[in-house]
Formats: C-alpha cells, structure tokens, sequence
C-alpha cells in the first residue's frame, strides 16, 4: 500500500488515503500469448503494446502505476511451449486458460463428461467523451481452468445496455473466444 493525498480544492484540507501497488520478482510477471497468421500484423502489433506499456494499464496512471516493458519471445522456438500448442487443433479434451462463451451449438459436444465452472462477467460502460455510462448487460462464461471434451471455439457477445447505443454511439462487446489447450485424461478405475 502506497499512500496518497488528496486536496478539498474549496478548503484546501488534506485527505490521506492509500492505494495497493503489485509488484513482481524478476522473471515473473503478467503474460499473454497470440497466435499470429498474418506477420503483416506483427510490427504495429508490436508498437502499440509498446505505447500501452509507456501509457499504463489500470487506475493511477497519471501516478505512474500500469508501466511495464513488454518482452517478446517466439513460443514455438521452446520446445516445452511447442508441445503444449503445437497441436492445439486436435480433437478431445481442452482446458480453458481464458474465460470462454460458446456458441450454443458448440455446448453439448463441450460439456459432456467435462468439469466447468460458470461465471457472470459485468461492469460498467462508457462512452469516450464521458457523456454515457451505463452497466454492461451481464454475460455467462465458461471459467478459466474449464476441462471441456472438445475444443471450444467462443464468440465475441454484444453486452451493449439499452439505450446505450444512442447516447454513446457505439456498440460494447466482451471477448468469449476461448484460448485453450488439449489436454490428457488419465483412465478413471
């Protein structure tokens, strides 16, 4: 915990609160990987998660909270991350690493013999001027760690509120598309 000021304007009396920073040990940090099939999309790819880096990602950014520099690396290269994806096309079972919304064709093929957990996602919308804000229409997802029988695929949900639309000008949408990896199941006695 980090702590912090703030000044009445009107009265010029100080407030004292905190605010929580996480920190990581050198070689840990946050992750994500991103399966590329257009290397024409690599280098601008590559220059906005830099600018994302120097801007900051969360709250306190004015503060300098959120920094980070972003590192690289080819995961097909290892031979450890190739056998963990290198055929992630296959057929059977897939654990979930991201949340994931099927479409509904796809659940009963996903779910049989599979072990899941539900979540709600929501939060809050707004419109780039500040103008409109409005909760976001609640979507279902399958969690993260999600063992399912076969491999999912997902699909981007509209979670636009009502009214929103018209006030904002814009749709909002929560990415359901599943990041998943097969996995194998041990013969049950």
């Amino acid at each position: 915990l980090r702590p912090r000021v703030h000044l009445d304007r009107v009265s010029e009396r100080a407030q004292l609160y905190q605010v929580a920073q996480v920190t990581f040990a050198e070689g840990a940090g946050l992750w994500f990987l991103i399966r590329v099939r257009d290397a024409g999309v690599l280098a601008p790819l590559r220059q906005a998660v830099a600018l994302l880096g120097e801007d900051g990602l969360g709250g306190r950014r004015s503060a300098g909270y959120g920094c980070f520099r972003p590192e690289w690396e080819d995961v097909t290269a290892h031979s450890d991350w190739r056998a963990l994806f290198g055929d992630n096309e296959a057929d059977g079972p897939h654990c979930l690493l991201s949340v994931c919304n099927p479409e509904p064709p796809e659940l009963p093929g996903l779910l049989t013999d599979a072990s899941y957990e539900v979540v709600e996602r929501t939060g809050w919308a707004s419109s780039g001027d500040g103008r409109a804000q409005a909760p976001r229409l609640p979507v279902r997802m399958l969690a993260e760690g999600s063992v399912l029988s076969g491999r999912p695929r997902g699909r981007v949900v509209d979670v636009t509120p009502p009214a929103f639309l018209e006030l904002a000008g814009h749709r909002i949408y929560r990415s359901g598309l599943a990041l998943a990896v097969p996995v194998r199941r041990e013969a049950r006695t």
